[in-house]
């Protein structure tokens, strides 16, 4: 899974809607919304493709504003948890391509620093192309991390993300107008 659209495509009450070819816009038990994301619990309304390639998980919570979340929509609200750095050293990735020249490349990588202070990087690349002339694009993200403890259970974690996502615009092929 990719996207916020791979992940609903499995969560009873929760659709993926078309966002006018350059944004996740979902349904959730019904209402429509392009602003009940977040990010980490933190609101993120901004008009774009969620990329998952720095998701720990993502929560999908129905029901109305105050149910569970405290916060959001009538329908429900979708929490990107993202991964945060980590005590033990590793380098992970994945790649695909498919026959129309569509292709993806992602990376994570944490090394701590030491005790206390660990770092984390998650990076994705991607071509789009497929079947039909005129459609591509490429989107661009990469999101380092840096996690500080500061003893017992507190700790502070800095991080941004970059995000750089050109597509063409696609909603879908029309239907001919014929005149009757």
């Amino acid at each position: 899974m990719r996207s916020i659209a791979d992940v609903l495509r499995y969560v009873p009450g929760a659709v993926i809607s078309q966002g006018e070819g350059h944004r996740d816009q979902i349904i959730l038990r019904g209402n429509s919304s392009t602003a009940d994301f977040f990010v980490d619990g933190l609101r993120d309304d901004v008009q774009y493709y969620r990329g998952l390639y720095n998701a720990e998980r993502i929560e999908v919570l129905k029901g109305p504003n105050a149910m569970i979340f405290g916060r959001g929509g009538g329908g429900g609200v979708i929490n990107r948890v993202t991964k945060r750095p980590v005590a033990n050293a590793f380098i992970s990735g994945s790649g695909s391509a498919d026959t129309y020249g569509a292709w993806y490349v992602d990376a994570d990588i944490s090394q701590p620093l030491s005790e206390s202070v660990s770092t984390r990087m998650n990076a994705v690349y991607e071509e789009f192309r497929n079947n039909r002339d005129f459609y591509d694009g490429r989107r661009v993200a990469i999101n380092p991390t840096v996690a500080l403890s500061l003893g017992g259970a507190t700790r502070i974690d800095l991080g941004f993300e970059y995000n750089s996502d050109k597509r063409t615009i696609d909603r879908g092929v029309p239907r001919p107008f014929r005149a009757r």
